[in-house]
Formats: structure tokens, C-alpha cells, sequence
């Protein structure tokens, strides 16, 4: 069970204060030469409300993540062109080169085009993706109508993951996919090097989902990558 306090914990602040947040995220990152850990939020989310949860939770699990938006309903190719720019300028402030890149659901889908198709692979260490499609998304699935009900383009996005469809040029790639995901049921991965974990529940909430959030915890920090096939 989830405790309400940590959702409703979101609504209470605001994006000049998420924003003031990361901004001291990225100086703690550069003084004590921490690791740069972006994160990309799922569909009809955004950055600040409804990942400051996420922020306090990481935090207290003592690892930095720096949150980043993107407007979903766009073209995916633009969206993921601002957030490489995004990317770019927190790695000039926090004077890192390599950075750890956390995608959940569309999130996912949004750092592998750009880690595949705008040289993200360049620059990303640890990729991970939670609650992901890899192959395009059918009609048939609940996924398909909820993107398109919110204003998404799932014609685009399919495209775009046909694109990448059997690509992967990150070493240290995980995917955390849930057991129960009625949203975009669990597809086949076809690309290589992708390590798996399967997780109890559904597609919502990952970004809030405390067994995915240690899970992530532990990769970054090196505890699950040798005990993972």
C-alpha cells in the first residue's frame, strides 16, 4: 500500500520551487563531484508537481536526480531534441561529462530516441527505463487510447520506436517492467545487452512505486548490476 501523504505531497509546491531545487542539486553535484542522474517523467506528468515527491524520496535515499520536462503532445523527435539541450546545460553547470538517465514509461521511450538517434550514447553511463514499450504500441492495448485521449501522437511515437526497434548502444541498460502492466502489457525485447527485472503491479504510479524506486537506487549504485543475467 502507498501512503496518500507521499501523492498528495505534489500538489503542495511549485515549479520556481522544483526549479530552485535543481539548481542546488547541480551546484551539491559539481562541489562534491556526485554523479549527474536526470529524470524523464511519463505521460500527462510534468517535472515539478508531480515529481517532488520522487525528488524528496531519492533524496532521502541519498541520491540526487535532477528532473527535466518535455511537452509529450509534441512531435517525439522534438521533444527529445529539447530535452538533449536540457541535458546539455546541466552538464555544463555540474561540470560532468557522463550522466545516469532515468525514463519512465514515455520517459523511456524519449531517452532511448535520444540516446540512439541524437548521440545520447555519448554521454549516458546507466540508462533506465521503467514501464517502457520497446516495440510500437497496438491499438488493441489501453496504451494506445490513453496517449492518444491526452493529446499524444501515437502514430508518431510508433514510428519512432520502430525506428529503434532492436537498438541499444548503452552497456549498462535496465529495464524495469511490471507484471500486471494492463496500460502496455510487457513486450519482447529485441534489443541486445538490455537487462531485465520484473516487478509486482501495474503501469501507474512508477514514478512514485517505492520497490521501482530502490530498484533504481541499487543499479546506480552498483548492487544489482552483478546479480542481474
Amino acid at each position: 500500500l502507498f501512503n496518500f501523504g507521499f501523492y498528495l505531497s505534489n500538489f503542495a509546491k511549485t515549479k520556481e520551487r522544483v526549479d530552485e531545487i535543481n539548481e542546488l542539486h547541480l551546484d551539491e553535484i559539481r562541489e562534491k563531484n556526485l554523479p549527474l542522474n536526470i529524470f524523464l517523467h511519463g505521460i500527462a506528468q510534468n517535472y515539478h508537481t508531480f515529481l517532488m515527491s520522487t525528488i524528496n524520496w531519492f533524496k532521502k535515499n541519498n541520491l540526487i536526480i535532477i528532473p527535466i520536462g518535455y511537452d509529450f503532445r509534441e512531435d517525439l523527435d522534438i521533444s527529445s531534441r529539447f530535452v538533449k539541450e536540457t541535458i546539455n546545460l546541466n552538464r555544463e553547470i555540474s561540470e560532468r561529462e557522463k550522466i545516469n538517465l532515468i525514463g519512465v514509461s514515455y520517459g523511456g521511450l524519449v531517452s532511448r530516441y535520444y540516446s540512439e538517434e541524437l548521440n545520447g550514447k555519448e554521454v549516458i553511463d546507466k540508462l533506465i527505463t521503467v514501464c517502457t514499450p520497446y516495440t510500437p504500441v497496438s491499438k488493441n492495448n489501453i496504451g494506445y487510447w490513453f496517449a492518444k485521449f491526452l493529446g499524444g501522437n501515437t502514430k508518431s511515437a510508433n514510428r519512432y520506436m520502430e525506428l529503434i526497434k532492436g537498438r541499444n548502444s548503452i552497456k549498462n541498460h535496465l529495464a524495469i517492467r511490471p507484471l500486471n502492466d494492463l496500460i502496455i502489457p510487457i513486450d519482447k525485447i529485441e534489443c541486445p545487452n538490455v537487462k531485465e527485472v520484473f516487478v509486482r503491479g501495474g503501469h501507474h504510479p512508477s514514478s512514485h512505486h517505492p520497490e521501482r524506486l530502490e530498484i533504481i537506487v541499487n543499479y546506480l549504485n552498483e548492487e544489482l548490476i552483478k546479480n542481474i543475467s
